[in-house]
């Protein structure tokens, strides 16, 4: 089977440029805490990271490496504030570090 297909390109003259966009994001900065805790049995830890000098939250992240620690809450809970939640359901004490990243920018 043969089968050919024909394309006609046309093209003209460029046109104007458009107006400039508002600059978006600048001025990236992110910060990290490790925080080292011993949770009970049944406790929460809400740990949170700030933006500063008029910076607004664009991302941010919550991590522990001990498996008996649950991330139970992992977002912006302002412009200018990441907060995590952990919670220990292991049956005893534990001892862990917590770990909270926030991502900051300048948005236009």
């Amino acid at each position: 089977i043969n089968i050919t297909d024909t394309f006609t390109v046309c093209s003209g003259a460029d046109g104007a440029d458009g107006a400039d966009g508002s600059p978006g994001l600048s001025n990236y900065d992110r910060k990290s805490m490790s925080l080292d805790e011993t949770l009970p049995h049944l406790a929460n830890s809400f740990p949170s990271l700030f933006c500063s000098g008029g910076k607004k939250v664009i991302g941010g992240g919550c991590s522990t490496l001990n498996a008996l620690i649950t991330i139970i809450s992992n977002r912006a809970t302002s412009d200018t504030t990441w907060s995590c939640g952990f919670t220990n359901q292991s049956g005893n004490a534990q001892n862990t570090t917590l770990d909270i990243t926030v991502i900051c920018a300048d948005v236009q």
